[in-house]
């Protein structure tokens, strides 16, 4: 034992000298989200629904528009406003209902902040097994086929449709999340890369209820919103509803695999949502050009004050997540609190082999090994097919990751 500690404290004495001469040092990779990650925004997102009551999925006599969607979501989710409560706006509504040539005509809309809109995700949509989907120029066909997979099961039930275009653009009344932008700040200062991935469409447009386009320009804003923030901004700012507008979360799984490069050998991803996180963990069973490659995900409720001390989740891409192992950065910790309480035992001359008993050696599983153990809270990833949309509600354990309580938050 003692010389396996030895032989670590060796080479962790020459991983610190290469890295204080700056040899051989790769890039870390800095990914970020934008909503209740960096800053906290007042853009909505409308949401309108029908119910399928199990007829002829291709009648549109099949779909009765809701006309109380805000009572429905209200027993999850609190606060709900009108969009006349709101004042928001859009080309499909006339007052408090949708207008439109689709099945969602006369449906009531309800507004959703971006903590509602997570929530909704999250605890409305899954509580009666309904169907989401985001608003789009095929909307009726969409509304269709969920209504053909329901009748193929045998249910019925509640399509809610997510409507974007009041999130055109970030506006002008956004909260800085100080503690995440001194990361992205620091990475910047240090010649790491980083990247802004929102679930946001960065600059193509919005397709609106009633059928109208609305041009984005969310990339411009959070990067000009970051520059006056921190004096610098991120390497590149993506939205990931540009390349994928009904499924975002899988959007920025594919973006940062694109995104990344050989210069890295370790991702940050960073994101208060936990279905994005998730999507993102997908990667973990193995990407071309990723493996090997330590993902290290923060999810916590960084608008409520969670630091990201710690990763939530972190992998070796293309790696058995089954085998118990360190990853680098938890090993070098590891070895550098070994080397600090040695000299601090020293100097309190306590003999080195005394030092290593008594620190005692174990004494590293504490906190090192509960980092690693929060794996369990993504234990079922390798379970995913990558391109299945539905199966990201295999990660039924994610809470456990500290997510309801802001994880390391203050």
């Amino acid at each position: 034992m003692k010389e396996s500690v030895n032989r670590w404290c060796e080479l962790a004495g020459i991983l610190t000298e290469q890295e204080s001469k700056g040899q051989n040092r790769k890039k870390d990779l800095h990914i970020f989200d934008f909503d209740d990650t960096l800053g906290v925004t007042t853009s909505p997102t409308i949401v309108a629904a029908v119910e399928y009551s199990g007829g002829d999925p291709e009648d549109p006599a099949s779909y009765i528009p809701i006309r109380d969607l805000k009572s429905r979501v209200s027993s999850k989710i609190k606060g709900l406003k009108s969009p006349e409560q709101s004042a928001v706006n859009s080309p499909g509504l006339s007052g408090n209902n949708v207008r439109s040539s689709d099945e969602l005509d006369d449906s009531e809309a309800i507004i959703l902040d971006t903590e509602q809109y997570r929530d909704w995700k999250e605890k409305y949509i899954p509580s009666g097994d309904h169907v989401r989907l985001v608003i789009s120029p095929n909307i009726s066909n969409d509304i269709r086929s969920a209504g053909r997979k329901m009748q193929s099961q045998g249910t019925t039930g509640e399509i809610h449709v997510a409507d974007f275009s009041p999130s055109s653009t970030i506006g002008d009344q956004v909260k800085p999340i100080n503690q995440i932008l001194d990361i992205l700040a620091t990475a910047n200062a240090e010649g790491d890369e980083t990247a802004v991935v929102t679930a946001r469409k960065g600059e193509t447009d919005l397709d609106a209820l009633g059928g109208g386009k609305i041009p984005a320009t969310n990339a411009e804003d959070i990067e000009d919103f970051i520059s006056q923030e921190i004096g610098s901004a991120p390497d590149i700012v993506i939205g990931a509803a540009d390349y994928n507008p009904t499924d975002p979360a899988s959007g920025k799984r594919d973006v940062i695999a694109q995104i990344y490069d050989q210069q890295v050998d370790n991702v940050h991803f960073y994101d208060d949502d936990p279905e994005n996180a998730r999507r993102v963990a997908q990667l973990c069973q193995g990407v071309e050009g990723m493996d090997g490659v330590e993902l290290d995900i923060y999810n916590y409720d960084f608008a409520k004050g969670a630091n990201a001390s710690k990763p939530s989740f972190s992998c070796v891409v293309g790696e058995d997540e089954g085998e118990n192992r360190f990853t680098e950065s938890q090993l070098r910790r590891i070895i550098r609190k070994l080397i600090l309480e040695t000299e601090i035992r020293k100097k309190k001359k306590v003999g080195a082999s005394a030092s290593l008993t008594a620190s005692g050696y174990y004494g590293y599983e504490d906190p090192y090994l509960d980092d690693y153990d929060g794996h369990d809270s993504y234990d079922d990833y390798d379970d995913l097919d990558y391109d299945d949309y539905d199966d990201y509600d295999d990660f039924d354990d994610f809470d456990d990751a500290g997510y309801d309580d802001g994880g390391d938050g203050e």
